[in-house]
Order: structure tokens, then sequence, then C-alpha cells
């Protein structure tokens, strides 16, 4: 057999990039065939200050233009100056097509401590003295509790009733849009 007819391909699985010539036609480019070899991954560029609550196995999504692909977070870089490189490996195959494509990449974070207190935040009021408090709601009375806010997202916001107040647990109800 010829040398010169043999691709050596050293793991699966293989996809072809590009293909620079059809069957049967001379070879006139350095770069005939162009393939990716082994399974798909992302990688990305954010913020260094960003990248400091993500953690090695963070659960990710990777979305495509016609498809959302299940990832994990396999490494994360040191940081290089303002940025750091996160890799991610999908859980599924991606869609034919999508290598070396741009993808928009969810990492799920968690910024609060587990089996923190949280409140909407619309709940959460500062006092002209400069404390912050949340109204609670006992049967038909309402007893104001001093908070320290900590981590919002999606409009509920972690609160720490300050030492020696009581009246704040998991599951009490709160005023919203108060005093």
């Amino acid at each position: 057999m010829d040398r010169r007819e043999i691709l050596f391909i050293p793991s699966f699985p293989a996809t072809v990039i590009t293909n620079s010539a059809p069957v049967g036609a001379p070879a006139t480019k350095s770069d005939l065939v162009v393939l990716t070899c082994g399974t798909s991954s992302a990688t990305a560029q954010i913020p260094a200050d960003a990248a400091r609550t993500i953690t090695k196995g963070a659960r990710a999504t990777l979305d495509l233009d016609k498809a959302a692909v299940p990832a994990v977070v396999e490494s994360i870089d040191a940081p290089a100056g303002q940025t750091v490189t996160v890799h991610l490996r999908p859980e599924t195959a991606f869609p034919e097509g999508s290598d070396g494509k741009d993808v928009r990449i969810n990492i799920e974070q968690q910024l609060s401590r587990k089996g923190a207190l949280a409140v909407p935040l619309s709940a959460v009021y500062s006092r002209t003295d400069g404390r912050t408090v949340v109204l609670v709601q006992h049967d038909k009375t309402e007893t104001t509790v001093e908070v320290t806010p900590g981590a919002s997202a999606d409009g509920m916001v972690e609160v720490t009733p300050v030492a020696d107040t009581p009246g704040l647990k998991m599951g009490d109800a709160v005023v919203v849009n108060g005093p």
C-alpha cells in the first residue's frame, strides 16, 4: 500500500472538519483534510473576579443554536492577568456540525451558604438609623428583626439575624412592600 494514501487517526471518535478537495481531484493544499479527534469540550475566558465562585464539578449548560448540552466544569486554570480559563466537559455529544462553533456557557453557582435564610428583596428595609430590618409576621402581630443582608439572586436576598435578635427562622412569614 502506498504511504501517501494512509491517514492515521490516533483516537476515536474523529470528525472531518474540512475536506479541501473532492474525491479524485489532485491534492494541491497542505491541509487537504482537517480532523478533530476525541471528545468535544468547551473553554471559557472569564473575568478573574467572576471565577471566584466557580468550582470544579459545578454543573453547566452549553447553549448552541439548536440545542442545550449539559456539562461539568472539569478544571479551572490559575488566573492569567485579569482572566481565568474554565474548561468544561459536555455530558452528551454536541449536535452534528457544532464543533468549532461559538456557544453560550451558563455555569451554576452557589453564592450563599447551605441552609441560609432567604427572603424576598422587597421584605428588607433600611431604617433611618442605618439598621437593616425585616418585619416578621406572627399571627396578627409584626416583629421587627434586625438583619445583615448577604448574597442576592432572582429577587431573593440572604439574611442573617443580628446577634441577640430573636424572631426570624426558616418558614416565617415576612412583610413585603411594608412600612
